[in-house]
């Protein structure tokens, strides 16, 4: 496939190219948007993008990343490995590195990104449920990463492919909200929760709103630079995990009503 979406692709792949090993959490940013926009891709192109991504990978094992880098590079390889174009051989191997990147997450574990932990024993999940638990890891640090806006961005609502990690993660999260209710107002009795069926989701970009929750945060950060924020442990499940070079604010992903 061709079209300007692959034009800007070349340009991201050719920045990280030329600044070899010089490149910074923002390429990830960038590279990522650029393939969320892809549905197919041209042999050659599909793979010069897996001979960076190999790239980035021999990087990691030889130096390491700077934690700042870690929440980026998920989101990176959580957008690469849910793409079409890959054949299964590429997708098993993007999952592999994927997998251990979050085996490797600073200062957390799944259980902090909404999925319960392996057995003790080291027995191994089945394919289907790893596969299921790594998309919820992956859309629950996609859900936490708040877009890159500039003074051009606009306000935007997209649809999310129902198949991918954040829409699935957000679908969850919803359906599990629910609880019992009663059967009326005063009513002693208690009727089970409610099955949901979550037939869209999109994504609400806001740039208005998002420089004031940022100034907001900032301000926060500085009344709270001494001793942190104390835990709602009612809200725990929600939380968003700072990475290690930021201060614990106690971010969650939290529901509002809205009109029909």
């Amino acid at each position: 496939g061709g079209g300007p979406s692959v034009t800007r692709l070349d340009r991201v792949l050719d920045s990280i190219a030329d600044k070899g090993t010089e490149f910074g959490a923002n390429d990830f940013a960038q590279l990522n948007d650029e393939v969320q926009a892809l549905h197919e891709l041209s042999d050659s192109t599909r793979k010069r993008l897996f001979k960076v991504l190999q790239f980035i990978m021999n990087f990691k094992h030889n130096h390491g990343f700077n934690s700042d880098f870690y929440r980026e590079y998920v989101a990176l390889l959580g957008t690469m490995q849910a793409r079409k174009f890959w054949g299964d051989m590429e997708v098993e191997t993007i999952q592999a590195w994927l997998l251990e990147a979050l085996q490797e997450a600073p200062g957390q574990s799944s259980s902090d990104m909404g999925t319960s932990k392996g057995s003790a024993t080291g027995s191994r999940p089945s394919p289907k449920l790893q596969n299921q638990e790594l998309g919820l890891q992956v859309g629950w640090l996609q859900a936490a990463r708040l877009p890159r806006i500039s003074c051009c961005t606009s306000y935007a609502v997209e649809n999310l492919p129902m198949d991918s990690p954040m829409a699935q993660t957000m679908s969850e999260l919803v359906r599990g909200s629910v609880v019992r209710h009663r059967r009326s107002l005063g009513s002693p009795d208690l009727c089970d929760p409610p099955c949901l069926e979550v037939v869209a989701v999109r994504s609400v970009v806001n740039p208005c709103l998002q420089v004031k929750y940022l100034a907001q945060l900032s301000d926060l950060d500085g009344k709270r630079r001494r001793d942190g924020c104390s835990g709602v442990p009612e809200l725990e499940h929600l939380k968003v995990q700072p990475t290690p070079m930021d201060l614990d604010l106690n971010e969650h992903l939290l529901f509002h009503g809205a009109p029909s």
